[in-house]
């Protein structure tokens, strides 16, 4: 995988089905989405998105700061 080279760690959320995509990655978060009805629910998985997110900000507060502040800036042509 590309991304592999470019030093990048891979974590995958996926249903209990497991994306194919498991064999690439060095963790995978499997999530319920049956909810008992007709629809599948992802307010799991949203929630662990949430939660990894906040995490990630958590650690090293500097550098996802500047990086929020990258993607702010207006395009120029």
């Amino acid at each position: 995988m590309a991304v592999h080279n470019q030093g990048a760690r891979v974590v995958l959320v996926t249903d209990k089905w497991m994306s194919p995509i498991s064999k690439d990655a060095q963790e995978v978060l499997p999530v319920p989405i049956d909810s008992g009805t007709v629809w599948d629910s992802y307010a799991a998985a949203l929630a662990l998105a949430e939660a990894i997110v906040a995490r990630v900000t958590e650690t090293n507060w500097d550098q996802t700061r500047n990086r929020i502040d990258l993607g702010c800036r207006p395009l120029e042509f």
